[in-house]
């Protein structure tokens, strides 16, 4: 098994309703580079932020709800999107949280009590994210989100 380098503590999730889930995108001039250049998640009233860069993942917790932001002379944007409330995550029980890789991409995987999993997914220095429903055998039933 190969071990992932992790930055910053990893917060304990598992048996927590997710209050809200926001990937925070990039956006150089008017080209899209990446919809989940960082994630956001809440947890109990608190919130945590989780990327991954060149395969290694780093953990944050932060005060503050997240909110877009810029750099208006570099043309640079970061636009936020609720995929918690989009993909009806929100009020969900997290069951596990894993990290791995595979030919190349590292992913983290927020998996729900109902079956779903949200997956970032680095690959090239660039992510992106999915979540996939499960078929009552609990297999991958369909995968929806960004193409990265």
């Amino acid at each position: 098994m190969i071990k992932i380098e992790e930055h910053g503590g990893r917060p304990e999730l598992r048996g927590c309703v997710c209050q809200h889930l926001i990937c925070e995108g990039y956006v150089c001039g008017s080209d899209p580079v990446t919809d989940a250049n960082v994630v956001f998640i809440c947890v109990a009233d608190e919130w945590c932020r989780f990327s991954i860069d060149c395969g290694v993942v780093f953990w944050r917790q932060q005060q503050d709800a997240p909110a877009p932001w810029s750099v208006p002379e570099e043309q640079w944007t970061y636009p936020h999107r609720n995929v918690g409330r989009e993909f009806r995550l929100e009020g969900n029980v997290l069951v596990g949280v894993e990290i791995g890789r595979n030919q190349g991409q590292t992913h983290i995987a927020l998996q729900f009590v109902d079956g779903r999993t949200f997956r970032l997914i680095e690959s090239h220095d660039r992510s992106r994210f999915e979540v996939s429903s499960a078929t009552s055998e609990g297999q991958p039933q369909q995968s929806v989100g960004s193409d990265g």
